[in-house]
């Protein structure tokens, strides 16, 4: 092949990664609009969960990280999309601080995933620990990844040096970032098998009477909240293990931060408005004691 050619093709290949990483930009940017959009929809709903005369439980605090913390994530990447030359100092903060904002941000919508799965199996001493257990397993791979992320050269990332250990760091860190997404897809898929179950078991009893409305709002919403965290973690999994030469990675990071608030608010306030049309006191949704369920008696009849 003449140097000509050589050449031909290598300019080719820049201009595909420099239009490949414009598009990450815009899909890391859009989330924005959505989460705008959304809070205007739902800030009534939030006021009223707010201002309830109960008391604040751990619950109120992941909502509340769910809720603001992507606004840190599309900031950051709002100010990368905007400014063409970031200085090394200011890319590294950036990068960290994203790093930092994604590990909260899936810390909390796990937990409320967690919490809402436990809603479910109230009764179920072995579940609970089993659940707890993969819970805590997948948040603690979780921290040792974003921690080995940010502690790793990240010249790699920042520089536009394109040389093989350049490119080799910065392909380990997109792995390892990749390790995150793993971790939290794994208890997702726990918690859909879970729930579907459980799910599978309630709708055959016919004890329920009027918390049926309730118990269907659960476990459909649980199983959507379940699914779609599954299905994002899914295609940011592909998106960081691609090759580093193609610039996709980090497609979908921000946009599966704001997902996890606008579903987890969602989800929560037309919980609320199931326990308020449903009457079911019992469930305290009110309070946002997400694992509090159905009265022990209703699951032992379901046992018998």
């Amino acid at each position: 092949m003449s140097t000509f050619h050589i050449l031909a093709a290598s300019e080719a290949q820049e201009l595909k990664l420099l239009a490949n990483q414009q598009i990450v930009k815009y899909c890391r940017v859009a989330p924005a609009a959505l989460w705008t959009l959304d809070y205007l929809l739902t800030f009534e709903h939030e006021v009223r969960l707010m201002t309830a005369k109960n008391r604040w439980t751990v619950t109120h605090a992941l909502f509340l990280m769910t809720r603001y913390f992507p606004v840190i994530g599309f900031v950051c990447a709002i100010y990368d999309a905007i400014t063409p030359h970031l200085q090394l100092s200011a890319c590294f903060s950036l990068y960290k601080t994203t790093g930092c904002v994604l590990f909260f941000v899936m810390l909390a919508t796990e937990g409320l995933l967690l919490l809402r799965t436990l809603a479910l199996w109230h009764s179920q001493k072995f579940v609970k620990i089993f659940l707890i257990t993969v819970y805590t397993l997948a948040v603690v791979a979780m921290f040792v990844c974003i921690v080995i992320t940010i502690s790793l050269n990240l010249n790699s990332i920042c520089s536009a040096s394109s040389s093989a250990s350049s490119l080799s760091t910065a392909s380990k860190i997109e792995w390892i970032t990749a390790g995150m997404f793993i971790s939290a897809a794994l208890f997702e898929l726990t918690a859909i098998c879970f729930t579907l179950y459980q799910g599978v078991r309630l709708k055959g009893s016919n004890s329920l009477g009027n918390r049926n409305r309730l118990i269907s709002a659960l476990t459909h919403g649980n199983l959507m909240y379940a699914c779609s965290l599954f299905a994002t973690s899914i295609a940011n999994i592909v998106f960081f293990i691609l090759p580093i030469g193609d610039g996709w990675s980090g497609l979908l990071d921000v946009f599966q931060g704001v997902l996890h608030g606008v579903l987890a608010s969602r989800i929560l306030f037309s919980l609320r408005e199931a326990d308020k049309t449903a009457g079911a006191e019992s469930v305290a949704v009110s309070d946002m004691q997400f694992a509090s369920a159905v009265q022990m008696s209703v699951m032992r009849n379901d046992d018998a």
